[in-house]
C-alpha cells in the first residue's frame, strides 16, 4: 500500500512539474498553449472517456461546451471560459477568458491545445500588442505592464487547468471501485 501511494505522489509530481509551460505565439501574435503528455498504462479510450467527464466537470455542463466529439479518433474540442483580474492601477476589472481547448489521445499518452483566446471578446493578441509602441518597443508604466501581467494571470490559469484534466487521469489508475 505505501509503495502504490509512494508511486502516485512521484507520478503526480512528475505531472505538475510539466505544466509549467510558455506561450506559443505566432507570427499573428496567436497565443497558444499546447503539450503532450504521457499517460502510462491507459488506453486512448479510457483518456477520451476520463477527458470528457473532466469537459463536464470543469464546465458544467458537457454537451453545451463540446463542439467536436469523435470516440474512434480520440479527440475532443470544446470552449472553455474562465475569469480573470486585470488590474491598471485605476481599476480591477474582472475579464472572461473564452478559449477553444482541443484533447486528442492515444495508448499512454495525450495532447491538448488552447487557443482561440479572447478576453470579453478581445483578442489576446490585442492585449498583447497593447504593451508595444508602433516601432515595436515596450512601453512603460502601469498601464502598459498591466497588460502583460494579464497575460501572465491567464497562463497560469490555463495551464492549472490543465494540470487539473493531468490529474484526473493520474488519479484514474487509483482504484476506485473501494467506495
Amino acid at each position: 500500500m505505501k509503495k502504490k501511494v509512494f508511486s502516485v505522489v512521484v507520478i503526480m509530481f512528475l505531472f505538475i512539474s510539466s505544466f509549467s509551460q510558455d506561450w506559443v505565439k505566432d507570427d499573428s501574435d496567436n497565443f497558444s498553449l499546447k503539450g503532450v503528455v504521457d499517460a502510462d498504462s491507459l488506453l486512448a479510450d479510457k483518456i477520451f472517456d476520463i477527458s470528457r467527464m473532466w469537459f463536464a466537470e470543469t464546465f458544467n455542463d458537457a454537451d453545451e461546451v463540446i463542439d467536436y466529439e469523435n470516440k474512434k479518433n480520440h479527440t475532443l474540442i470544446g470552449n472553455g471560459i474562465i475569469s480573470v483580474f486585470h488590474s491598471s492601477g485605476l481599476a480591477n476589472l474582472k475579464l472572461y477568458v473564452k478559449f477553444k481547448v482541443k484533447i486528442q489521445a492515444k495508448d499512454n499518452k495525450y495532447r491538448y491545445c488552447i487557443d482561440n483566446i479572447y478576453y470579453n471578446g478581445v483578442p489576446i493578441s490585442t492585449y498583447y500588442g497593447y504593451q508595444y509602441k508602433n516601432n515595436g518597443t515596450k512601453r512603460t508604466g502601469n498601464i502598459y505592464t498591466c497588460y502583460g501581467e494579464t497575460i501572465e494571470k491567464t497562463r497560469i490559469e490555463l495551464c492549472n487547468l490543465m494540470e487539473s484534466l493531468n490529474n484526473e487521469i493520474v488519479n484514474s489508475n487509483i482504484d476506485d471501485n473501494d467506495w
